[in-house]
């Protein structure tokens, strides 16, 4: 069975989940909490507080990567060997110089330069990623019309790519890549793994093909629940597009493979703050107005001004320093930028003299 919950921010939807989960671990049931790998720790410091001490008999806050190994160690497969991301690199740099006289993508140059293997990697990493393979591609390629030189010059170049480089990282490594469809594979031999545990998955906007096929073959031996944030007023706002998206690839696969779906949608109107939810919903727009009257305190938004980045960032340290001091923990804090880089050496030196933890997170191709 897959339950789907939809819930936009402030809606309830992480307590609702978080709730279930907790009972289920009280009741000494199985249970697992998937979350991106980048959430894996502040998941497990977050549930620690929360669940009774023998909960490590009972649950696991994981991510797809280490799911994929709890598979192997209980069901075989575990002696791999993986590359690092340089060693990754490299194989990449191989294999374009390897290639150069044969493909566009280096511009005719034996000589690679990084840049150029960089967006290698990025551009196999995005067929990976929908599940294309390099037959497919090749397949593609002879179908695109003479006429059409530039996307089937493009099919070609990739199709290459993927195929020696594949060849040539298969011959002293395991890809960690494909960890997860060896894992389904497992799961396809071993029919009760798994069927007693309830699993729960949240903070993800999007899966890949891989996640997609796993949650299925999960889905149909046990309880899968998955949290999209999508809020029910204006869920078709283009901020929330991805997440739509996923939600209807979900129910397809539920539709096309004959398993049990549910679907949740909360109203927002759930948390202790009305006012926050209504500000959240202008943040996309160039208009509106929030009604401020759901306010129940002047602190639930505050709006200092500060004549350059320096002064805002040493306003943000101090702040959350006087916070800490009266009793707040320095993970309740999170500090947004709309571009990270340009606050790069502004907000860590004045988190650094402020004797302030922190962890900087930015976006990456």
């Amino acid at each position: 069975m897959l339950k789907i919950i939809e819930g936009g921010f402030l809606s309830g939807a992480h307590e609702m989940l978080t709730d279930e989960l907790v009972a289920r671990v009280k009741d000494k049931k199985k249970t697992l909490l998937i979350v991106p790998e980048q959430q894996t720790v502040i998941s497990e410091a977050e549930m620690t507080d929360i669940l009774p001490g023998y909960a490590p008999l009972y649950f696991e806050a994981t991510n797809f990567t280490r799911l994929a190994n709890s598979i192997f160690r209980s069901l075989g497969g575990v002696a791999k060997r993986y590359c690092s991301k340089s060693h990754k690199t490299l194989i990449m740099w191989k294999t374009l110089t390897e290639l150069s006289d044969v493909i566009s993508f280096t511009g005719g140059k034996r000589e690679v330069s990084a840049g150029t293997v960089r967006a290698a990697e990025s551009a196999i990493a995005d067929m990976r990623s929908v599940g294309i393979s390099a037959e497919q591609l090749a397949q593609a390629e002879y179908t695109v019309s003479e006429g059409n030189t530039q996307l089937k010059r493009k099919l070609g170049d990739l199709s290459k790519m993927m195929t020696l480089y594949k060849i040539l990282l298969q011959k002293k490594y395991d890809d960690a890549d494909d960890d997860i469809d060896a894992a389904i594979e497992k799961l396809g031999q071993n029919s009760d793994y798994l069927t007693d545990t309830a699993i729960y998955v949240e903070s993800f906007t999007s899966f890949t093909e891989a996640q997609y096929k796993l949650l299925a073959t999960l889905a149909k031996r046990c309880e899968v629940t998955v949290h999209l944030s999508v809020p029910k007023a204006n869920p078709e706002a283009f901020e929330f597009t991805t997440s739509k998206e996923t939600q209807d690839r979900l129910s397809r696969i539920c539709a096309e493979a004959g398993i049990e779906r549910k679907l949740i949608r909360l109203d927002g109107r759930h948390s202790k703050s009305e006012f926050l939810p209504e500000c959240c919903s202008l943040l996309w727009r160039t208009e509106g107005k929030a009604d401020t009257t759901l306010m129940h305190s002047p602190d639930e938004l505050r709006i200092f001004e500060a004549k350059t980045p320096y002064e805002e960032c040493d306003f943000i340290a101090a702040d959350i320093r006087r916070l800490v001091a009266g009793g707040a923990r320095y993970r309740d804090f999170a500090i947004i930028a709309r571009s990270a880089e340009d606050y790069h050496g502004i907000v860590d030196a004045s988190l650094s003299d402020a004797k302030i933890p922190y962890f900087i997170s930015k976006k990456r191709d």
